[in-house]
């Protein structure tokens, strides 16, 4: 497993974490970048892109400590949260646009271009604004 430091995040690549076809996933206060993507974390060029997808999984983290600050709390509600909303969103969306209407997803989507948001975003965000639609 590589360790990368970006934006003072560690992330961890390797061949496992995600699943094969997403290229990041925020696993409690770690970002974990599929081995196949790793091209992006080296090029030069490609620096706002990681910057923008690491930053969303920063906005995750941000949505676990909603739950609880003390991560390993907070991070677990927040995985059973977001696999109930998923599965719910699965019967009204089907499967194609389940994932994609996650208000968790919803508001990293939309945010993770603001790298000042994490600081801006207030408590349960997510719900607030995202849920509604």
């Amino acid at each position: 497993m590589k360790k990368y430091k970006i934006n003072n995040k560690t992330v961890l690549v390797n061949g496992l974490i995600p699943v094969k076809g997403y290229l990041a996933m925020a696993f409690y206060n770690m970002i974990f970048w599929r081995k196949e993507y790793e091209p992006y974390l080296i090029k030069a060029h490609h620096k706002s892109y990681v910057d923008k997808v690491v930053n969303h999984e920063e906005i995750h983290v941000c949505q676990m400590k909603d739950f609880c600050k003390w991560l390993p709390i907070g991070g677990t509600l927040f995985y059973i949260t977001y696999a109930l909303e998923w599965f719910i969103r699965l019967f009204i969306h089907g499967p194609k646009n389940a994932y994609s209407n996650i208000s968790f997803e919803r508001e990293a989507k939309q945010n993770e271009r603001n790298m000042n948001y994490k600081n801006e975003r207030g408590r349960f965000a997510n719900f607030k604004k995202y849920f509604k639609k």
